[in-house]
């Protein structure tokens, strides 16, 4: 499975802009106005994502492994095409979340925790993207990585309930702006097949 993303990681100057596809319901902002974006580079900004990255990680959510051993490696191709410092993914079931797999300079402070708990609780309640832009001012946040800045949470429905949950935090504050959030939607739904269907045997 890990050859999957030596062929699949390419670049991220495509030409292809960023399209919404369908979550339908604006962030919840804390913090400072957005960077501009030569002030994010390396932070999570994608100047247009590439075709390829969103084929490819379809290619590993529809894979052979486990959801986790999938997850993991989206995770680290998520990263590695954006420049995100952190990446996880998560599944909800019940009342918890946990982590499947994740890519970044440290685990997850909680790999598992109650869905009324972070940013996560907003994103499961409203069906939405939580963002917060300054996590030091947002009461919300659950305290994952100790030098994070800003945190994106973007839900992932499948069968009409939120299942899964892609992560990305940056260790600056205002790190997420309109473009970047919205290829972080394009990630997010490429990776939807972890739910929705068996892997491939």
């Amino acid at each position: 499975m890990r050859s999957l993303i030596r062929q699949a990681w390419t670049t991220t100057a495509g030409t292809d802009g960023p399209h919404r596809h369908g979550f339908g319901q604006a962030a919840a902002p804390v913090g400072g106005p957005p960077m501009a974006a030569s002030a994010t580079r390396g932070l999570g900004y994608l100047s247009g994502m590439d075709d390829s990255v969103i084929a490819q990680l379809g290619v590993i959510a529809t894979g052979q492994g486990s959801r986790q051993e999938r997850a993991r490696l989206a995770a680290d191709m998520v990263r590695q095409a954006t420049g995100a410092r952190w990446v996880g993914i998560y599944t909800v079931t019940g009342a918890v979340v946990t982590c499947d797999g994740w890519s970044g300079p440290g685990a997850p402070a909680y790999p598992s925790f109650a869905v009324t708990e972070g940013l996560t609780a907003h994103a499961i309640r409203t069906s939405a993207l939580a963002l917060s832009n300054d996590v030091s001012r947002d009461p919300r946040y659950l305290a994952n990585q100790e030098d994070s800045g800003s945190e994106l949470i973007v839900p992932i429905l499948a069968d009409g309930r939120v299942a899964g949950m892609l992560d990305v935090e940056s260790n600056r504050t205002g790190a997420f702006s309109g473009s970047s959030i919205l290829d972080y939607e394009r990630l997010a739904d490429a990776v939807r097949p972890l739910w929705d269907q068996p892997p491939r045997q």
